[in-house]
């Protein structure tokens, strides 16, 4: 954990061949905002490939985390780059589907299975 970050959120990168993974823990709201923007684009900025955010230990987004999400998105399409979401909670990926309206995320319920759709589609 970095200096400054807040304990509710707990986040670490990695990578599987040329997908750049950004594992994310805990609550991203108000008060851990921040944290999450700047985990996020520096996941981006770090990335050669493909991005997967892994949100599968996230207990909760607000109006924040979701716009910093479509924010990161923008990003990586801007650098030529594919991004897409692992969400384990039905709640969290409703969420997601109606905030994204006609521009849905591209969301798996599991790191593998988003890795192996960047395989399948070449990336």
């Amino acid at each position: 954990m970095s200096i400054g970050a807040h304990p509710r959120l707990r986040t670490a990168e990695s990578g599987q061949g040329r997908v750049h993974l950004l594992h994310v823990a805990g609550a991203i709201d108000g008060a851990t905002d921040r944290q999450f923007h700047s985990a996020l684009f520096g996941a981006i900025a770090a990335s050669n490939g493909p991005l997967v955010v892994d949100m599968g230990r996230v207990t909760t987004i607000d109006a924040a985390g979701i716009e910093t999400l479509f924010a990161a998105r923008i990003a990586t399409a801007n650098r030529s780059r594919t991004f897409a979401l692992v969400v384990g909670s039905p709640v969290i990926r409703r969420f997601l589907a109606l905030c994204a309206g006609d521009a849905p995320f591209a969301v798996y319920p599991d790191v593998s299975a988003a890795v192996a759709a960047f395989k399948t589609l070449g990336v």
